[in-house]
C-alpha cells in the first residue's frame, strides 16, 4: 500500500510533465518562443510554480521542446538510411524534414535559441554522417550533380517550409512547383528535368492571397500567363 501510494504522485507528476511540454511545443508553434509562460501555466490550469517545479528556466522548457522536435527527426534519418537509392532515400528525407517544418513552426526557432545557448548540445552532427552517406549512394549512381554537397541538401526544406503559410488549395499547389524546381536543381547533366506538377498560379491568384483571399479558379487551365 505504501509503494503505491509513492507511485501515485509520481505518475502524476509525469503527466504534468508531458501535458505541459505538449502545451509549450503548441505555444510555441503559434506564438514564438517567447509566449508567456504564465499564459502556458493557465491554460493548463496550474499555478506558475508548478510549471517552474518542471522546468526552472525558459531554456529548460526550450531544450525539452528540442528534444521532441530531435526524437522526430532521428526517426526521419533512421527511416532514409534503411532507404537504398541514394536519390530516393535524400528526396524522402527531404520532404518528411519539410512536412516537420510546416506540422511545428518553431522548430527553426528552437534550434537558433539553442544553437546560442548550448552550441554543443543536440543531435545535428550525429545526422551529418547519414546525410552524406546518402548523398554518396546519389553521386555514385549519377543521380545527383557532382558538386552539390550535404549542406546544400539540408537547406532545401528551409526554402520549402514557409510556403505553408499559403492557404490551401494553393499551397498544396506551390509547395509541389517550387520542390519540381529545386529538386531538378540538383539532377546533373544528361538527366531529363521532370514535368512540373499542377498549374502554376497567375498574377490574379497572387493578388487574391495577398487580400487574405482563396484564389478562386486554381486548377484550371491557364492559358497566356
Amino acid at each position: 500500500m505504501t509503494s503505491q501510494r509513492r507511485r501515485a504522485p509520481r505518475r502524476d507528476a509525469l503527466a504534468n510533465h508531458e501535458r505541459i511540454l505538449a502545451a509549450a511545443e503548441h505555444m510555441f508553434d503559434t506564438e514564438g518562443i517567447d509566449a508567456s509562460l504564465h499564459a502556458l501555466a493557465e491554460s493548463l490550469e496550474l499555478g506558475i510554480g508548478t510549471l517552474y517545479r518542471h522546468f526552472a528556466t525558459r531554456d529548460e522548457l526550450v531544450r525539452a521542446v528540442y528534444d521532441r522536435h530531435a526524437q522526430r527527426m532521428n526517426a526521419v534519418f533512421e527511416h532514409c538510411a534503411t532507404i537504398e537509392d541514394g536519390w530516393e532515400a535524400m528526396v524522402t528525407c527531404i520532404d518528411r524534414v519539410v512536412e516537420l517544418l510546416i506540422a511545428h513552426p518553431s522548430m527553426q526557432q528552437v534550434a537558433v535559441h539553442m544553437a546560442r545557448v548550448d552550441p554543443d548540445y543536440g543531435p545535428v552532427l550525429d545526422w551529418h554522417p547519414i546525410a552524406l552517406a546518402m548523398l554518396e549512394r546519389a553521386h555514385a549512381q549519377g543521380t545527383v550533380r557532382p558538386d552539390v554537397t550535404a549542406m546544400d541538401v539540408a537547406h532545401l526544406p528551409s526554402m520549402l517550409a514557409p510556403l505553408g503559410s499559403l492557404p490551401q488549395p494553393a499551397r498544396e499547389m506551390v509547395i509541389a512547383r517550387m520542390r519540381g524546381v529545386l529538386l531538378d536543381g540538383l539532377r546533373p547533366d544528361g538527366v531529363p528535368n521532370a514535368e512540373l506538377p499542377s498549374v502554376p498560379l497567375t498574377p490574379a491568384d497572387l493578388h487574391a492571397l495577398g487580400q487574405g483571399r482563396e484564389p478562386t479558379d486554381v486548377g484550371s487551365p491557364r492559358q497566356g500567363d
